[in-house]
């Protein structure tokens, strides 16, 4: 059994990030936590797995116990042999550098025979899909792949206790179906199991209870038939995605403009990491100001590689890219296009969030008062102060698009911008992309958020087999189809 009592975190300049926290999860119970982004759920996940107690940077009052031992004062050693994490960045808890080494790490740490850790390995991956991938290198994984490998290096331990911090964050449709049968199946082998997730619909066969997290406090624990039976108003009121996906049919679907900028790929090619063979082949299409253009497809199909060598990180491409009928250099799609990466931690570099905006930009007073429109819109204002690198991940999310909505870049390209955001954040995000978009802004989306889709896609391209499977506009009848594509992704 876990059990929090009035625990209260803060930081040491004493600024609370839990308040009288409690919190009790019985031994089978799968438990999720959802809220607005920086409620406090990702601190639970460290409280429960006994990290937080190794960050010198934190102040922990109460107590906190698995089945009535203290948390902070079991051993490392003890602590992960009872609890298995997937943290919210699944590249923060990566100790090697291929993928069957990654899995291997824990069994081999704890002494196991080298048949035991093979088996471990084999169906451990066979379970998450990762059998083609066990030779590959981490780091040329995209992030979904990521993801599973983080939950497969987990299960190979199979600890009673498993918590999980937003793992569906950066996985497709299918993926996402995978992920929920997993959880049924640890939940039915007696695993207590407990999710800091704002996607609810994939969960709500499946929670015994939901506990709304907010400011800190464990506010109200929610059974699944009252989280069912919460109406899309009240889900909204409390910053709650919905239960079950549905197409917004109110959404309003800003067209394309004429005039304006225009992004042009020819014949390109995009080809793997180190010459690999071709991840997209002989891609044509354009996108206008105006549009805010949904990609999709399968983790892994080369989304972000495109946007890498569209935003010019990346030279691993053959063809034509050209902006407003001029063909664009890498040197020069690097100042004409601006990608915000999945990882927001790559892109933060200020010493408060007001800072992080003013890199490379000149402090006048149009340019300040640019920031402050930009802030108050993703409502980030409160935050101005803050150190970059004590914000929630989803407040870091916004903060990177933030600092693209400071540029004078034509094209943006936001790579999964709503993966950990909650339901009035992703709106907030949403409206804003839908007003930089009126100004001529285009807007190239990756994402596998059908709720995104749903209330900002104004045109959907969805890839597969290398190439453009579909590239229609989005309308008010257009849910099912594109609900449909999503659920190919293998």
């Amino acid at each position: 059994m876990i059990e929090l009592k009035n625990v209260a975190v803060r930081t040491y300049q004493g600024a609370p990030i839990l308040s009288n926290f409690s919190l009790t999860v019985a031994p089978g119970e799968l438990v999720v936590l959802s809220g607005p982004s920086g409620g406090g759920k990702s601190t639970v996940i460290r409280l429960i797995n006994g990290l937080i107690y190794m960050d010198d940077a934190l102040t922990v009052d109460g107590e906190a116990e698995i089945d009535h031992a203290p948390i902070e004062k079991m051993h490392s050693w003890d602590r992960s042999e009872l609890v298995g994490s997937v943290f919210q960045d699944p590249r923060s808890q990566f100790f090697a550098s291929v993928v069957k080494d990654e899995l291997a790490f824990y069994c081999e740490n704890f002494g196991m025979e080298p048949r035991q850790i093979e088996k471990r390995i084999q169906q451990a991956a066979e379970e998450q899909g990762l059998i083609p991938l066990l030779d590959h290198r981490i780091m040329t994984l995209s992030s979904g792949e990521k993801q599973k490998v983080a939950i497969a290096s987990v299960r190979v331990a199979r600890q009673k206790i498993y918590v999980l911090d937003e793992p569906s964050a950066n996985l497709n449709a299918t993926a996402t179906a995978e992920l929920t049968a997993l959880l049924m199946r640890w939940k039915a082998e007696g695993h207590t199991i407990v999710l800091a997730e704002h996607r609810l619909h994939y969960l709500i066969g499946l929670l015994d209870r939901m506990v709304y997290v907010n400011d800190g406090r464990a506010v109200r624990s929610y059974s699944r038939d009252e989280l069912a039976n919460l109406s899309s108003e009240q889900l909204a009121g409390l910053g709650l995605r919905h239960t079950n996906l549905n197409w917004d049919t109110r959404a309003f679907r800003l067209g394309e403009q004429h005039g304006g900028h225009i992004l042009t790929l020819g014949h390109l090619t995009v080809n793997g990491w180190g010459g690999a063979d071709p991840l997209l082949r002989d891609l044509d299409l354009s996108i206008r100001s105006g549009e805010l253009v949904m990609l999709t497809g399968a983790n892994g199909i080369g989304k972000t590689s495109l946007a890498r060598v569209l935003c010019g990180l990346s030279k691993n491409s053959e063809g034509m890219i050209s902006v407003d009928g001029m063909l664009a250099s890498r040197r020069k799609r690097s100042r004409l296009v601006w990608y915000v990466m999945q990882e927001a931690d790559y892109q933060l570099f200020g010493e408060s969030v007001w800072e992080e905006l003013f890199v490379g930009v000149r402090h006048v007073k149009e340019m300040d008062r640019k920031a402050e429109r930009i802030l108050r819109d993703l409502e980030l204002w409160a935050l101005r102060d803050r150190h970059p690198s004590t914000l929630s991940g989803g407040e870091k999310q916004r903060v990177t698009l933030a600092v693209a909505l400071m540029s004078n870049a034509s094209v943006i390209i936001l790579d999964e911008p709503t993966s950990g955001l909650d339901w009035k954040n992703l709106k907030q995000v949403a409206e804003c992309l839908k007003r930089e978009a009126e100004k001529g802004r285009i807007f190239l989306v990756i994402t596998h958020d059908y709720e995104l889709i749903s209330e900002a896609g104004t045109r959907l391209i969805h890839l597969r087999n290398h190439a453009i499977n579909a590239d229609f506009p989005l309308n008010t009848s257009s849910g099912a189809y594109v609900l449909d594509l999503l659920a190919q992704d293998e």
